[in-house]
């Protein structure tokens, strides 16, 4: 099953926790950033309980993981890629809502890597 054939079953079973959670995070993890689970359920406004049950769900289905315990991080920037385009239509939340939102979340270590990231980069991954 692709990454799109996922997203697509989560949106038809009206798994909002679990794409708000993908959308939130690809957009950081696709730039390499790695994102603190409880910082991202936060910025979302997720109830943590729901956010960290829909977590493990995805943590299983290998759409997520954790780089070390309470962050997201350590995947292939093009799986991200692929995830934020899935998650991401032609419709709001477009990726740019999504990155504005998230970003608080990310850890102190992934500051660097969008501080030095030219905004037209990023702006460009993220219409």
């Amino acid at each position: 099953e692709t990454i799109d054939d996922q997203i697509r079953h989560k949106e038809r079973e009206n798994r909002d926790v679990e794409l708000a959670i993908i959308r939130g995070a690809s957009v950081l993890l696709e730039e390499g950033c790695e994102v603190d689970i409880n910082r991202l359920f936060e910025q979302l406004e997720l109830n943590p309980e729901e956010a960290h049950q829909a977590l493990e769900r995805l943590k299983g289905e290998h759409l997520l993981r954790e780089s070390r315990p309470g962050v997201l991080g350590n995947f292939y920037e093009e799986h991200s890629g692929k995830l934020s385009g899935a998650t991401h239509g032609w419709t709001f939340p477009r990726p740019i809502h999504s990155l504005w939102k998230s970003l608080p979340a990310l850890t102190t270590d992934s500051l660097p890597r969008v501080i030095h990231t030219p905004s037209y980069v990023i702006h460009s991954r993220h219409p």
